[in-house]
């Protein structure tokens, strides 16, 4: 009699917990539970399911609706919400999950902003060098538009910007530059500290750059 006769072979440890897992998922599916419930701070798609007096009723795909509340509407641009019309798609962020029947607290305006720091970090990452509006100014710089965000450049990124100047003298050349519109390239990014700072003397430089080389392209040999 070989040693392996008269023995019980023991189920494969993989195979017992692929069972388990099966089981699971159908206990799951049986009990109606949600496998892509949304979580806080979520980034994502809805449609507008209807339009309330306060707010708007927004379907995100799981088996609980949203709401987008009236506070956070008036955050909006409000041609955009004048706009706004049942079965559009719309970005919103998951403010906070729903509790027994209530509904999820959806966020355009987070939505917007999550969108623009994706944006931001692409271009950080590309070097892609755009153009943006001058709003204001603080102590170190300026402010300039970006969609629903605000950049910063330091008063050292400033192209033509003297140095050593007086308060006074630096607020005046501040201000000669509100309405602008700079080339500028994105130099860091910073969701959590809600950081995005930008250079315009790089991006001038990098653009002076590309025109010399793309002059040097179409020069024929002769006319070197």
């Amino acid at each position: 009699m070989s040693e392996t006769e008269g023995m019980e072979t023991a189920p494969v440890g993989g195979n017992s917990q692929s069972a388990s897992d099966l089981e699971l998922f159908e206990q799951y599916l049986n009990e109606g539970i949600d496998l892509d419930m949304p979580g806080r701070g979520d980034l994502r798609e809805g449609v507008i399911v209807e339009i309330r007096p306060s707010e708007l009723l927004v379907n995100i795909g799981s088996k609980r609706d949203g709401v987008v509340p009236q506070s956070d509407l008036a955050k909006l641009d409000a041609e955009f919400v004048k706009n706004l019309h049942e079965g559009q798609t719309v970005d919103v962020v998951v403010a906070r999950q729903p509790e027994d029947d209530s509904v999820f607290l959806l966020s355009i305006a987070d939505a917007q902003q999550k969108r623009d720091w994706l944006v931001a970090e692409q271009l950080l990452e590309s070097g892609e060098i755009t153009e943006h509006k001058v709003l204001g100014f603080n102590k170190g710089g300026l402010t300039v538009e970006f969609n629903h965000l605000r950049g910063f450049v330091p008063a050292s990124h400033i192209v033509d910007m003297p140095r050593n100047l007086s308060e006074d003298q630096r607020r005046e050349e501040f201000e000669a530059r509100i309405n602008q519109v700079m080339r500028l390239k994105v130099i860091e990014v910073d969701p959590k500290r809600r950081r995005l700072v930008m250079s315009q003397m790089l991006a001038e430089r990098e653009h002076r750059s590309a025109l010399r080389e793309e002059l040097f392209k179409t020069l024929a040999v002769g006319d070197v």
